[in-house]
């Protein structure tokens, strides 16, 4: 899982945790329940419905069954060679 195009750091990798639209108003109750989970560095971000952060992978698929989170992804980076 791990490429150069991942961003993993010692806490993990930044992610993306997408909320469902039946979600967004409570965003921040999300949020905490990431949070409580063990997601770190969280960021809320209203506009888009979501949450940054950091989780490590093993940590995905619980942050992927809570209530409220339609995805998790991992972020990549992009570059132009």
């Amino acid at each position: 899982m791990n490429s150069s195009n991942d961003c993993e750091s010692a806490e993990g990798f930044e992610i993306l945790v997408t909320v469902l639209d039946s979600h967004a108003g409570a965003l921040a109750a999300v949020a905490g329940e990431l949070a409580a989970a063990g997601m770190t560095r969280l960021q809320l971000q209203p506009a888009l419905g979501a949450v940054t952060g950091r989780a490590p992978a093993s940590l995905l698929e619980r942050l992927r069954s809570l209530d409220g989170v339609d995805a998790v992804e991992i972020s990549r980076r992009v570059g132009i060679p």
